[in-house]
Formats: C-alpha cells, sequence, structure tokens
C-alpha cells in the first residue's frame, strides 16, 4: 500500500502534478540570431525568452510551441533537459489589429492611424470576428458576458496578443473583474488603486530596467507619458513595462510598487497591461494643444507592443 500511495502521488492523483524536466534552449530567426520576448509553452505554463533568445522552462510535457510577432508558429518535442535551439520561420502576413473602444469615448482616431501607420489592418471589435484578428486592443472595458472572456483567453492561449488599458480606480466605465480575469492568466492583476504624479501633473516614465531592452527599443527609446492610471502587481513569467519611483508617483489606496505597465505570457499569446488609457486618446489633458498620443514615446508605445 505504501509504494502504491507513492506511485499515485507521483502520477499526481493525491497531489498537484509535478514538472517532468526543466526544457531549455534558444529561439532564433532563420539568420540565427536571438528572437527576444519569443513565447515558449507546453500548453499549460508559458514563459519569455530572454535578450538573447533564451529561455527555461519547467514543463509538464514534452511538446512545445513557440511564437512570435511576424514568424510562424513553431512546435517541437523536447528532449529531456538537454537545451534546444529553434529557428523560426519568417511570416511577412499583414497584421490584423482589433480596437474594442466600448468602454471609451471612441476619441481614438490617432491611435487607429499609429496602429495602422505600418500596413497594419485595423478592424473595430467586436464587429470583427477573433478569429481574424492576430492583436486586440481593448480600451477600459466595462461588463463582458462571461462567454466572450473565456473565448479572449481561449485566442490569447492559442497565439493572440492582447492589449488591456485600465484605468485609475475611481474611473466609472471600467470593470475591475473582467480586465483581471483577462490578465490574470498571464500573471498580472489591477489592483484598483490610484497612480499619479505627486504633483498632480502628467508624468513621463521610461521602458528601463528592469523592461526588456528590446521592447524599449521598439518603442523609440522616448519616455511614456502617463496620466492618472492603475498599478500593477506581477506574478509568475510577466515583467514590467513601465515603472517610476516612489518619489515620482504616489499610489493611492492600494499602495505597493508603482508598476503601470507590463507583460505576460498566457499559452502561446501574450498579454500587455496598462494601467492608462488617456495616453493613447485624441484628447488633450495637458492643454499644450497637443492629443495626447503625440507626447512623448506615447504612439511608439503603442507600435511597439503590438509587434513585439
Amino acid at each position: 500500500m505504501f509504494v502504491a500511495g507513492v506511485l499515485l502521488t507521483g502520477c499526481g492523483l493525491f497531489g498537484p502534478p509535478r514538472p517532468i524536466f526543466t526544457a531549455s534552449g534558444t529561439i532564433v530567426g532563420p539568420g540565427g540570431k536571438g528572437l527576444p520576448g519569443a513565447v515558449v509553452s507546453d500548453g499549460q505554463v508559458s514563459t519569455l525568452t530572454d535578450e538573447a533568445g533564451r529561455f527555461a522552462l519547467a514543463v509538464f510535457r514534452r511538446a512545445l510551441g513557440a511564437a512570435k510577432p511576424g514568424f510562424a508558429i513553431a512546435r517541437w518535442e523536447a528532449l529531456g533537459d538537454q537545451p534546444s535551439v529553434l529557428a523560426l520561420a519568417a511570416d511577412d502576413a499583414t497584421e490584423r489589429i482589433g480596437l474594442d473602444a466600448r468602454g471609451s469615448d471612441d476619441a481614438l482616431a490617432g491611435l487607429r492611424a499609429t496602429l495602422g501607420a505600418d500596413g497594419a489592418l485595423v478592424a473595430a471589435y467586436p464587429a470583427t470576428a477573433l478569429a481574424r484578428l492576430d492583436v486586440l486592443v481593448m480600451i477600459t472595458p466595462g461588463a463582458l458576458p462571461p462567454g466572450e472572456r473565456g473565448a479572449i483567453a481561449a485566442w490569447v492561449r492559442a497565439g493572440g496578443r492582447l492589449v488591456l488599458c485600465g484605468e485609475w480606480g475611481g474611473y466609472p466605465n471600467q470593470d475591475l473583474a473582467a480586465l483581471n480575469e483577462l490578465a490574470g492568466g498571464a500573471g498580472i492583476a489591477f489592483t484598483g488603486g490610484t497612480v499619479r504624479s505627486v504633483a498632480g501633473e502628467a508624468l513621463t516614465i521610461t521602458t528601463g530596467p528592469p523592461a526588456p531592452a528590446s521592447l524599449g527599443k521598439a518603442a523609440g527609446g522616448q519616455p511614456a507619458v502617463l496620466y492618472a492610471a492603475s498599478d500593477l502587481v506581477l506574478s509568475g513569467a510577466a515583467r514590467t513595462v513601465l515603472t517610476s519611483t516612489s518619489r515620482a508617483y504616489a499610489v493611492l489606496a492600494a499602495g505597493g510598487v508603482p508598476i503601470v505597465a507590463a507583460v505576460g505570457p498566457a499559452g502561446l499569446g501574450k498579454v500587455f497591461a496598462l494601467g492608462d488609457s488617456s495616453l493613447w486618446r485624441d484628447a488633450d489633458s495637458e492643454g499644450s494643444g497637443l492629443p495626447n498620443i503625440q507626447h512623448g514615446g506615447n504612439a511608439g508605445l503603442a507600435r511597439a507592443l503590438v509587434g513585439w
């Protein structure tokens, strides 16, 4: 009986399943250069490659997949803990971006133009089905039917990229539960607190460490300009995208580390979460004569997120 109990426990019947080994290796492009920010997944757990394209993941299955924007999804079988090098084939298909503005005032003409500037097709969601999209950008989503939330989560796990824009805790049009259900699978949570600059004004923040350097480079290296936002907390393989010092930001209600943007893997897809949506609106929050999206690196950040 004791031996049987040990065997059954090892199979996960009397306890949580355990990883079978740690798969590791490098994801590269056709020229052999490592690809940063690629997702590697066994269908249950996922991780992002580092700046050199390297990964290490404690897996539950030998069958793995890798995905990166601009490349075809690849699948292979890991051979124990033997490191592997997997080359992804280039995919030149036109990027298809869905924009969901149901939770906003739809002042997003500048964002639409920004996302389509590199030849991407930008369509309205949910008028355009998820199956026809590579990226979905949701601006402060309101209450979503459970069926829609589940469909979006499944689409992300199959390789979709979801960009979620929240807002400060008192913003009336967002559904915090829906945001966290969509972001939770990627290790990201919106706290519901309010983050603002100490002086109550807009603040420029950068994609500096520990954010991925390749993402900051793709954004053009310019600081983003944020307004009142929600702070985020991260777990698992999620990574910081935008942060600032405690002296620059005051965090009300929730407290904690002032992370205002993050990325995390879910299945073969990614979730990007931003605590502010005002940075991409056509509104002129500062009274400077320029729409918010034209301030600092805001437009560059939008382009970088959908393509990283």
